[in-house]
């Protein structure tokens, strides 16, 4: 709408990118620690199911990549090499 034409809502969006979105990744990753720490269950913003000789990938986001993870492991006994990557954080998306 119109309302985010104006330089005030401009401003605070970029504002918000620089001083919140950018520590995200921080605050995700010791949450993520913490959480492993106390479940014994890691996870890191972006995980790899047997990608390393995948010809093909599966990309998923959430708990979809659970089922993903199964359907590649059953294409893997057909011979196919398939992998999964299990993308946990979207946004800000991870940097290389």
């Amino acid at each position: 709408g119109g309302v985010q034409n104006q330089p005030d809502f401009q401003a605070g969006a970029v504002d918000h990118h620089t001083h919140f979105v950018r520590e995200v990744p921080r605050f995700v990753k010791e949450a993520m620690d913490e959480y492993g720490a106390l479940t014994g269950r890691h996870y890191r913003p972006v995980m790899t199911f047997r990608t390393e000789d995948a010809e093909h990938l599966i990309v998923g986001l959430g708990s979809v990549t659970d089922d993903a993870e199964a359907v590649a492991t059953h294409l893997r006994t057909q011979g196919k090499r398939v992998g999964v990557v299990s993308i946990k954080l979207l946004q800000p998306f991870p940097e290389a």
